[in-house]
């Protein structure tokens, strides 16, 4: 596929707030945080490296539930977490199917 294609597509990560890897910044007196600026952390900034050097966008989402993922038969996908995210996002056509 071509890296044109990768780059007119927006992709959602998927993560779970955990320090040192994703969590919230705190704004400065009076500035106002949106879209992916409300994050800090080793996998943000592992994002923007990839971001400058490919092209290739990402928007940050925290999973609901704050889980990885396990099995969950309650839930109508079958899972929670990340994996549930991922169905979902898949579903959308927002995932690569991997």
């Amino acid at each position: 596929m071509s890296s044109v294609i990768y780059r007119a597509k927006e992709y959602i990560m998927t993560t779970i707030l955990e320090e040192p890897y994703m969590m919230l910044r705190k704004p400065i007196r009076g500035e106002k945080l949106y879209g992916n600026d409300q994050y800090e952390g080793y996998c943000k900034d592992l994002a923007d490296a990839i971001t400058k050097h490919t092209g290739i966008k990402f928007l940050i989402k925290p999973v609901a539930d704050g889980k990885y993922g396990s099995p969950d038969p309650h839930n109508p996908g079958g899972w929670n977490g990340k994996q549930d995210e991922r169905e979902i996002s898949d579903l959308r056509g927002n995932g690569d199917g991997n």
